[in-house]
């Protein structure tokens, strides 16, 4: 099961991303809300007892168990790799860390060049934008779509994501889609085929549907089909240094379908997670 890490700089506002990551840990307590404090600030002890305390009684306030703690740091993206790099629970080490997707561009360029640090010593990465900031109330949800790629692995990742989600109470009932677009008509059945076979692997029930890509972009048809989900999964690749401006744009577009919309990058899986969940992919 995911062991996450979430950063988060206030929890009263951010409070539908804190109980989604406790969603993804089937609200087991297995998730670590960190806030990160500049150095500049010069907390003291005390001051840093009382931030955490106050993390803790707001958590307590929606009846979450997780861990909260604050760290100083001399820069964003240093903090978040140095308190990533030894994270752990109970002698569990942390393997995802989770971020929310923010509306200031400057900030997501700047997450993205943190999150590609965070690859690189393994973690997998999950960053949800939240386009109905209600959607954390509802008591049922119906509908979870995954995007299946098949490259980069990600699929995996989701599929673990997704079932995690259906052991919590309020998910338990919602569909799942998995949906993946290619361009070859001819492999429709065999690409159709080879994903309700991992889905059967890894016992997990869904409705599978192949798209064969004519002339709309997969911005459209990702709209097209999943405008009214209540989470979207969606696969994240690893930015590459210079390409964070135009990465950020790719994901506001993309990222503008349904209640949630969620990316996942999978950097750790086969270390992570059981064998039961694991799939086997189609062929290129």
């Amino acid at each position: 099961r995911p062991i996450i890490l979430l950063f988060a700089k206030n929890i009263k506002d951010r409070i539908e991303l804190v109980k989604l990551a406790a969603a993804f840990g089937q609200n087991r307590g297995i998730i670590s809300i960190c806030q990160l404090v500049s150095k500049a600030e010069k907390l003291s002890r005390e001051e840093t007892k009382r931030k955490k305390e106050k993390m803790i009684q707001e958590v307590n306030q929606y009846g979450l168990e997780t861990f909260c703690e604050v760290n100083q740091a001399e820069t964003l993206n240093g903090g978040i790799l140095s308190v990533a790099k030894g994270h752990g629970i109970a002698g569990l080490k942390t393997n995802t860390i989770m971020f929310g997707w923010s509306e200031i561009e400057s900030d997501n360029t700047k997450q993205l060049k943190a999150m590609r640090a965070l690859s690189e010593i393994g973690r997998n990465i999950i960053v949800a934008k939240f386009n109905d900031h209600d959607s954390h109330k509802i008591a049922k949800h119906k509908r979870i779509d995954i995007w299946w790629g098949g490259t980069d692995n990600n699929g995996d990742l989701m599929i673990v994501l997704a079932y995690m989600l259906r052991l919590n109470q309020e998910w338990k009932s919602a569909q799942t889609h998995v949906r993946e677009v290619i361009e070859d008509p001819a492999q429709q059945q065999i690409v159709q085929n080879s994903l309700i076979k991992s889905l059967q692997e890894a016992r997990i029930k869904a409705n599978v549907e192949v798209i064969i890509q004519q002339e709309d972009g997969f911005s459209e048809i990702l709209k097209q089909h999943s405008a009214e989900s209540d989470i979207v999964l969606l696969g994240l690749k690893v930015t590459a240094a210079g390409e964070e401006t135009s990465h950020v744009r790719k994901i506001n577009e993309l990222s503008s379908v349904g209640k949630t919309c969620v990316f996942v990058q999978n950097n750790s899986l086969d270390e992570a997670f059981p064998a039961l969940l694991r799939s086997t992919k189609h062929k290129e």
